[in-house]
C-alpha cells in the first residue's frame, strides 16, 4: 500500500508534467491471487490533483501558465484510475 499528497501554495511558480497545487495518490498492489500462478500482481491506484484558489482565481481572470490559461477557466478536480496485472 502507498499513500503521497503534495501541496503547493499556488502563488509560487512550479514546473512539472501539468499544472497542479495540490495532489492526493493511493494505491496498492496485491500478489498471490492465484493458486496456480503465484507470481501474478494486481495493482490499483487513484490521483486527485486539483488548484489552489488563488491559482484558480488567476486563471479564471485571463492569467496563463505554461499549458493552461485563456481566461474561461472550466474547472474541476482531476481523478485518475489506474489497474494493472
Amino acid at each position: 500500500w502507498f499513500a503521497r499528497y503534495s501541496w503547493n501554495n499556488g502563488t509560487s511558480a512550479s514546473w512539472a508534467f501539468t499544472e497542479i497545487d495540490r495532489s492526493f495518490q493511493t494505491g496498492a498492489e496485491i500478489s498471490g491471487l492465484s493458486k496456480k500462478k503465484n507470481d501474478n500482481v494486481l495493482g490499483i491506484a487513484a490521483v486527485i490533483n486539483g488548484l489552489s484558489p488563488d491559482h484558480k482565481n488567476y486563471l479564471q481572470a485571463g492569467g496563463y501558465g505554461f499549458i493552461i490559461g485563456d481566461g474561461k477557466l472550466n474547472y474541476a478536480h482531476e481523478i485518475v484510475f489506474e489497474a494493472y496485472y
